[in-house]
């Protein structure tokens, strides 16, 4: 009897010494994988980016570029100026076999545009400089998949008819290298799933009527593939009554909730030129934010 209450003395110790450590433990613990987390982080970056060359394109014949584009809303339409502002906002992602890792912890990281080759697809027909609204960050996942996403207020030339009830624009895409010169090292493929929702987008003085797709050669004589992409807006007046003159200042909120007319496009970029369009120093998403 007496080496039963001993034993069960003995539990209870071991029992409540255990409790009270266990605390501890968890620390130690969360410590621990805190510290190795980073760490694996931490030679992930060295690991990917040490020799990585942010100006050559990845290595592969044909890069194949995936946009989802979306027109979040149209701020205004100056008739006699002849220029539109809209939000756009899109959404790029790409395979770089040079920016894939076997992972122990780090499924994903991020970083800023300027560290790794991003394509330079660009609104051909801007009139001013565009303004974005996300910081300039990719994420890039541990297949090498790298995703951009993109919210720009566009200002665009726009051929009006002053006076007219209704008012068919433009947003043409393509490509910075091909404006440069004479090149076909950038096309676009054209993709019969481009659709319009039916959602209602327009403004307080326009309705819009209709959106759609075209695609353009350029240049007949440079190559048949489409070299831009061509977004038509079509608008009416609401109630006859438009503005014809004044920027009003744009909004930065997101009014894409179920006013939004969505795309998808493949854009392929085959190994011929290796120009890009890159921004800002290395930041992480906090500190972009944080400023």
């Amino acid at each position: 009897m007496e080496m039963d209450l001993t034993e069960r003395h003995s539990v209870w110790t071991v029992f409540c010494i255990f409790a009270l450590c266990l605390p501890c433990l968890v620390c130690a613990e969360d410590v621990w994988l805190t510290d190795k987390y980073e760490e694996e982080t931490e030679q992930t970056f060295e690991l990917k980016f040490h020799k990585y060359n942010r100006w050559v394109r990845p290595p592969q014949r044909y890069v194949n570029v995936t946009v989802e584009m979306t027109v979040q809303r149209i701020n205004y339409l100056d008739v006699p100026g002849e220029e539109m502002q809209t939000v756009i906002g899109t959404e790029m992602t790409w395979f770089d076999s040079r920016l894939s890792w076997a992972p122990i912890r780090v499924h994903q990281i991020m970083t800023n545009t300027s560290t790794v080759w991003t394509p330079d697809l660009v609104f051909l027909n801007s009139v001013s400089p565009t303004k974005s609204l996300l910081p300039g960050i990719v994420r890039i996942k541990k297949n090498g998949i790298v995703a951009w996403t993109r919210r720009e207020v566009v200002t665009t030339s726009c051929k009006t008819q002053l006076n007219a009830e209704k008012q068919t624009c433009y947003i043409k895409l393509g490509f910075m290298s091909n404006i440069r010169e004479r090149q076909d090292d950038r096309f676009i493929q054209q993709d019969k799933s481009f659709v319009a929702t039916a959602d209602d987008l327009g403004s307080h003085d326009w309705d819009l009527d209709a959106i759609s797709l075209d695609f353009n050669t350029g240049n007949e004589n440079v190559t048949s593939l489409p070299l831009q992409m061509d977004v038509e807006i079509s608008v009416s007046r609401v109630n006859g009554k438009g503005r014809n003159s004044g920027n009003p200042s744009y909004s930065t909120e997101d009014s894409c909730s179920t006013n939004c007319k969505n795309f998808a496009a493949r854009l392929f970029i085959p190994d011929h030129q290796s120009n890009t369009l890159l921004l800002f120093l290395i930041v992480s998403l906090f500190l972009v934010q944080s400023q």
